[in-house]
């Protein structure tokens, strides 16, 4: 995961207070590096979540998409001041977000990161030291450990 996840793409204390808000702002810090058109982008993740929510567990999603508004695969992980509401499958608000954005042409791609996040995140301890976790770097090196 290292190419995909630096920690300029970890947002601690985000402060946004929905789950339409929280989209909106990783997609926006990511523009510079991997999304060409925000608008496109947060419109794709919107509508994927509307059609399965990806609300996890214990606080954590995983909003995805993929989009020609993207140019290259990315991962940006944000961290709320304050947990939302989200659609998740244990009724839990959420307070971590690993957002998967592709572009359009790489589905596989975009699979494989969905697959390997998702598979992380049944572990329990995993979800424990990425819930402890206080920094950027201290996040990366969670998911990193568990690859």
């Amino acid at each position: 995961m290292t190419p995909l996840l630096t920690p300029n793409n970890v947002q601690l204390g985000l402060t946004a207070t929905s789950m339409a808000a929280v989209i909106d702002q990783l997609v926006r810090h990511e523009q510079t590096e991997a999304v060409s058109a925000p608008d496109e982008a947060i419109a794709a993740v919107l509508a994927r979540e509307a059609d399965v929510p990806t609300g996890f567990v214990q606080g954590i999603a995983i909003p995805h998409a993929k989009t020609a508004a993207v140019q290259h695969p990315a991962i940006v992980i944000g961290r709320l001041a304050q947990p939302v509401a989200w659609t998740t499958l244990d009724g839990s608000a959420v307070d971590t977000v690993i957002m998967i954005l592709t572009p359009a042409a790489v589905a596989d791609t975009h699979l494989k990161l969905l697959a390997m996040i998702a598979g992380q995140l049944a572990d329990e301890a995993v979800i424990t030291a990425l819930k402890a976790a206080q920094t950027p770097a201290e996040i990366i090196q969670v998911l990193e450990e568990d690859e």
